[in-house]
């Protein structure tokens, strides 16, 4: 959490763990089938501040297709839940 008003100084910095349930979140849908993943390569232009990290990603060899699945959701948590790392 940066400290206001003094740029560059933390005012706390812990790693902290977010428990997988999500009480509030409802599955309304859930499509399983064959997928299959590609990337793009894209240039600075764009996307000027991730185009490395996707052009890295599309450099990968696929090793294997295990599936997909596509999950329609309806709410969330507020991860108020978070605890932190000692």
């Amino acid at each position: 959490m940066p400290r206001t008003g003094e740029w560059g100084t933390a005012d706390c910095e812990y790693a902290v763990l977010t428990p997988a349930a999500t009480p509030n979140s409802k599955v309304k849908a859930m499509w399983k089938g064959n997928g299959r993943l590609e990337f793009r390569r894209p240039r600075w232009e764009d996307m000027p501040t991730q185009y490395q990290v996707v052009n890295g990603l599309a450099d990968l060899e696929p090793l294997e297709f295990l599936g997909a699945t596509t999950t329609h959701t309806v709410g969330s948590k507020d991860l108020s839940d978070q605890r932190i790392l000692e």
